[in-house]
């Protein structure tokens, strides 16, 4: 999948404002901002569009941030809203607390929580160190928190230097879900063109029901033509959503979820043909103008055997 973004406004995310934005706000100033987005996404999976306001309120220790957005991703549309505060203690500690939450069927959370506290150090309080913690829970059966804590230097008025940020939001979900084998809908698995066979979910599929199709699916079930696996791919390119997965010229699969990860390195979820799918087989993925050699793998490439969570 490849994008082309046209930009009307450079938009925070919304939750707690930024480190920069909590540090800029003049007291007793106010606005309101709005502004939109439109992202061309290729092979079908639908456009991103959608736009924001934001009202901001300072006072001479409190900012308020009130924010709404209307979005349309991956054919889902919802609405976001979060209100947020940035307190000042003194002039060495202030905290930032937001609070949002979403409507529609899966792209925006549920809820989500962020909270962080920073510490001014040095002389010009050009220091800052921050800690702090973010909780989402999704529209399906996952929720997720995470601690995080980082240390920026203010070098100069036109330099910022900052370490210690922990991988958070909808990209480093994407990465998480791909390393263990998790498939999106309309992503992995487009209902009524794969079925349930093709993502490998035969440990969750019935076929003694009284269900219309329970038959067919039984049958298809016998031989499935198709396994979901995760490719362990050479080089640090990834191929693109779609990406066509080849064996000695042959077209036998393809790449739904590809993912560059610091832990195990390029890999992607692909639906492949059944004999093709063996635990060490050898295959070509599409990568820009060429392609590149990778391994079949187990599905859960980071945990095949589901231990952690146990442990």
């Amino acid at each position: 999948m490849t994008r082309s973004t046209l930009a009307f406004a450079v938009v925070a995310a919304l939750g707690t404002p930024s480190l920069l934005q909590a540090q800029i706000v003049p007291p007793g100033s106010s606005w309101i901002e709005a502004g939109g987005f439109y992202q061309h996404v290729s092979h079908d999976f639908g456009s991103w569009t959608g736009g924001y306001a934001r009202l901001v309120l300072a006072g001479s220790r409190d900012v308020w941030y009130a924010d709404a957005k209307l979005q349309e991703a991956f054919r889902d549309r919802g609405a976001y809203g979060a209100l947020a505060n940035v307190h000042h203690f003194g002039s060495r500690l202030f905290s930032q607390v937001g609070v949002g939450a979403g409507t529609g069927k899966y792209v925006l959370p549920k809820l989500r929580a962020d909270a962080a506290l920073t510490l001014k150090l040095g002389n010009a309080h050009a220091l800052l160190l921050t800690a702090g913690g973010t909780y989402v829970k999704s529209k399906s059966i996952y929720s997720d928190q995470a601690l995080f804590g980082s240390v920026a230097w203010y070098a100069g008025p036109y330099a910022l230097l900052e370490a210690g940020a922990v991988p958070f939001g909808l990209t480093a979900i994407d990465l998480a879900r791909t390393e263990v084998g998790l498939i999106i809908i309309a992503v992995d698995y487009d209902p009524g063109e794969r079925s349930p066979w093709d993502l490998s979910m035969d440990r969750f599929i019935r076929t003694d029901t009284e269900c219309v199709g329970a038959a067919a699916l039984r049958e298809r079930g016998e031989r499935p033509p198709k396994r979901f696996k995760t490719l362990r791919i050479e080089g640090e390119a990834a191929p693109d959503y779609g990406a066509t997965v080849t064996k000695d010229g042959r077209e036998v699969g393809v790449v739904t979820s590809p993912a560059s990860s610091p832990r195990v390195g390029t890999i992607g979820l692909a639906v492949l043909d059944t004999d093709i799918a063996t635990d060490g087989e050898k295959v070509e993925v599409a990568v820009g103008d060429g392609t590149a050699p990778a391994t079949v793998g187990p599905l859960s490439i980071l945990d095949p055997q589901k231990r952690r969570p146990r442990d």
